[in-house]
């Protein structure tokens, strides 16, 4: 697993056995959660499974994938590249 951000509790990130989908994003609210919503980054930011999140939660989530989807585009770009990366630590 390879962590994108963290905000507001929840955890975004990619496993990188994904690297061959579609780019995509899971988001879990904590390490209990049982199963992550997945949310594709292209063409736009949409959700494919809601997970365990509430209708509230992926909103907000959402909110938050559209205002970064270039940097977390870049951020997994760079990791299929061999890049490190510091996962980002999103306040609104």
């Amino acid at each position: 697993m390879a962590k994108l951000a963290k905000y507001k509790g929840f955890t975004i990130f990619f496993w990188s056995f994904d690297l061959n989908e579609k780019m995509h994003v899971h988001v879990s609210k904590n390490k209990k959660q049982k199963k992550p919503a997945k949310f594709w980054l292209e063409p736009n930011v949409l959700l494919f499974d809601e997970g365990d999140l509430t209708d509230k939660e992926i909103f907000s989530i959402e909110r938050i994938l559209i205002k970064n989807v270039d940097t977390f585009k870049k951020m997994i770009e760079g990791y299929r590249q061999g890049k490190r990366f510091k996962p980002l630590q999103i306040k609104k």
